[in-house]
């Protein structure tokens, strides 16, 4: 009887030491540069060029890191969202100034978007080819409700708006405009629990799994 050897498996290009906890997220950024975060809230950005870390900071006050996306309709920026346990999302510039041919990276908050949800549930991010403008899904407060964010490229212009603090609730039935950011919340009345998985199909359907293991399907359009 023949035996099929499996070929090894290809040596690895780069290998990033550093991490002094257990990696929770990560995410390619432009090249080359990754980010990632871990569950004591450490966000990193790397560099493949030297294989080190030229950035690092904790963005959600210690608190895991579970979410780090690449936002990819910015052309000339590298702009990524992170989601930490502290309820908050944050929009980030990375900023690269070349000196003495090396270059120093650091970070430029530009948003931050109060989730309300302290719960394991990561966000979920849709992108329009053709518009400047992200739809996000975040599971809010309330166990059974999810937020919808709509972001476009005017954030940059409006980021001082968003030192102001908001203490106002999102009604769950009405559509509102804050500060740039349209926000929708859907509740519903059956006890399904918490929600624990969240997918945006397309610029109108969201997929949900709860806790329950009831998955939903809304659309957005018409709450």
């Amino acid at each position: 009887m023949n035996t099929i050897q499996q070929a090894p498996s290809p040596p690895p290009q780069f290998v990033l030491r550093g991490g002094e906890n257990d990696v929770s997220a990560i995410a390619f950024l432009k090249f080359p540069y990754l980010v990632s975060g871990t569950v004591s809230g450490i966000m990193k950005i790397w560099s493949f060029t030297n294989r080190r870390i030229v950035n690092e900071n904790t963005p959600h006050n210690s608190l895991a890191i579970l979410k780090l996306e690449f936002v990819r309709f910015y052309k000339n920026d590298i702009i990524f969202l992170s989601q930490g346990r502290d309820g908050l999302i944050k929009l980030w510039k990375l900023l690269i100034i070349e000196k003495y041919n090396n270059n120093i990276v650091n970070l430029e908050e530009l948003r931050v978007i109060q989730s309300g949800s302290f719960a394991y549930c990561k966000i979920s991010l849709f992108q329009h080819r053709h518009k400047n403008e992200i739809i996000l899904a975040s599971p809010s407060r309330e166990d059974d409700e999810f937020i919808i964010y709509k972001m476009s490229n005017t954030m940059q212009n409006e980021k001082q708006k968003n030192h102001k603090k908001i203490d106002k609730k999102m009604s769950t039935k009405d559509f509102k405009h804050l500060d740039g950011i349209q926000s929708i919340s859907e509740l519903n009345n059956r006890k399904k629990g918490m929600i624990m998985c969240i997918k945006i199909i397309n610029a109108f359907i969201v997929l949900l799994g709860y806790e329950s293991g009831e998955i939903c399907v809304y659309n957005i359009e018409n709450k």
